[in-house]
């Protein structure tokens, strides 16, 4: 019985790349397109006597055999991608499909099939995947490289931030000489800023940055900023006018974050607000909406600069900015960062020296009481009344000396160590309540520190590294630390990471 003429297979197999083919039900081929017959480079008489399966790219030879016989045995259909090696020697991509042809009783007559050519379809993937490989490859690097980097330049910050924080402290230190240790603490804060900010720009653009929710206080957090920045307005002689009148001030969110959103815009604000001028902060709420205000009388914005005001590294007021220094990724952060916590930020601008407004509009939530809200630190004692010893561990000698004299003018007994091997010896005879430590150490790592420590007794530890970036945090968690602290870190933080650990 004649299924289909053969004018109409030849006129088809004309029309596609490879052609079509026609088996009797065991698989002896009937008819092959003179296009599968040119690639290969036989005739259909060769074919039906001796195969074609020789011309199936070694490596797939062996599954194309069994999938086939698979489906005469069984019969149904069959789909198969495989390479074949043409008679030029070129290798080319196939997708040959087939489906038993049956009569009315349902016996399979015949089968019936195409080969299609997708050798430019599997190029593309292949270059696609060769492409996201390479990428993937060269992300890593460049976060391998940030991460060092950042090791590298937070390391020298710890001590000048340490050392400025401890003259800042010192009653014995000169009125003269006060404005000097002002600028170097003002400048080093500055410095990591801006690291953080290369950091955390690279993974808020990757989808690493995570956020750690509780029920903050926006109004705590924003007495908070101006104090911090309360030096800076008093150099710049900018007037401050604060006005937090929103009755509902608690929010759902990451509390270093936010905080880090109304520090990044008040700052911008005093960057570009020129000496004797104005900034308002204030609150209101609207409808369960906590609106969050930031304005100034600076150099306002340009209308045609306002759309790209939150892109990365943009500078609207380049001038001002070259001037006052920045990378241009403060705003773009906090755009992101109020994103993350499922608000909105909005810029208004009446144009150049009118001033400019940033709000934040975020969901309010019903206070929770946390008396670490208070973000106070007091001196941490046994119950007995001694005071807390703390193993101290640090490669960097001068960090290693100024946060042992920092944590001793608090209170601490401290226990130092250059490297694992020194801490792990006075481990053995010395007690201690809080292990303080480096991750990157010359003869170890702080987490194989921790491990092992951890195997002979309960420790409570605090990690302090230049390494910052999501993965570092899960790795010192999984060695055991509770806390993670991304140098330089100020005295008062590491303070009130001993107490929350206690």
């Amino acid at each position: 019985m004649t299924l289909v003429d053969g004018t109409t297979l030849t006129l088809v197999g004309d029309l596609i790349p490879f052609g079509v083919w026609v088996s009797r039900p065991t698989g002896e081929l009937v008819y092959v397109s003179d296009s599968f017959l040119d690639l290969i480079g036989k005739t259909l008489a060769e074919v039906r006597r001796v195969g074609w399966y020789d011309r199936i790219h070694t490596d797939d030879a062996d599954e194309v055999r069994r999938e086939l016989r698979s489906c005469f045995r069984e019969g149904r259909p069959w789909s198969i991608e495989y390479r074949i090696v043409g008679a030029d020697g070129s290798q080319y991509h196939l997708l040959s499909r087939g489906v038993p042809v049956r009569d009315e009783q349902g016996v399979i007559r015949s089968w019936a099939g195409l080969n299609l050519d997708i050798s430019d379809r599997k190029e593309s993937e292949i270059a696609l995947r060769r492409a996201k490989n390479e990428a993937e490859a060269a992300n890593s690097a460049k976060d391998r490289f940030l991460a060092i980097l950042s090791h590298e330049l937070r390391t020298p910050l710890t001590p000048l931030l340490t050392a400025a924080q401890l003259l800042d402290q010192d009653p014995a230190v000169p009125a003269q000489l006060r404005p000097t240790v002002e600028t170097v603490r003002r400048n080093t804060e500055l410095e990591a800023r801006l690291i953080d900010d290369l950091l955390d720009i690279s993974r808020i653009t990757q989808g690493k940055l995570s956020l750690a929710p509780e029920v903050v206080e926006v109004h705590r957090l924003a007495r908070s900023v101006i104090e911090m920045c309360r030096r800076d307005l008093n150099l710049e002689r900018i007037r401050l006018s604060v006005q937090l009148l929103a009755e509902r001030s608690h929010v759902e969110g990451d509390a270093a974050r936010i905080q880090q959103m109304l520090w990044n815009l008040l700052k911008n604000a005093i960057k570009f607000t020129p000496r004797g001028g104005r900034i308002r902060i204030g609150t209101r709420e609207d409808d369960g909406v906590l609106i969050i205000e930031v304005s100034d009388t600076g150099l306002g914005i340009p209308t045609e600069q306002i759309p790209y005001v939150f892109d990365p590294f943009h500078q609207a007021g380049r001038k001002r900015a070259s001037q006052v220094g920045g990378l241009g990724l403060g705003l773009s952060i906090t755009k992101a960062l109020v994103e993350m916590h499922g608000g909105q930020i909005e810029v208004e601008s009446d144009g150049p020296n009118r001033g400019t407004t940033f709000r934040i509009f975020l969901e309010t939530v019903d206070a929770v009481e946390d008396p670490r809200q208070t973000g106070e630190w007091a001196p941490v004692a046994k119950p007995d009344g001694a005071a807390m010893r703390v193993l101290l561990v640090d490669d960097h000698e001068d960090t290693l000396t100024l946060l042992t004299m920092a944590l001793r003018r608090h209170g601490y007994e401290v226990i130092s160590a250059a490297n694992m091997t020194a801490a792990l010896r006075i481990a053995r005879v010395e007690e201690f309540d809080v292990l303080v430590s480096d991750i990157g150490l010359p003869d170890g790592s702080g987490l194989e520190l921790m491990r092992r420590l951890a195997e002979q007794q309960a420790v409570r530890g605090i990690a302090l590294t230049g390494f910052g970036a999501e993965d570092d945090v899960r790795r010192s968690r999984d060695a055991g630390f509770q806390e993670h602290l991304t140098k330089p870190v100020a005295v008062r933080h590491l303070l009130q990471a001993i107490e929350r650990i206690r």
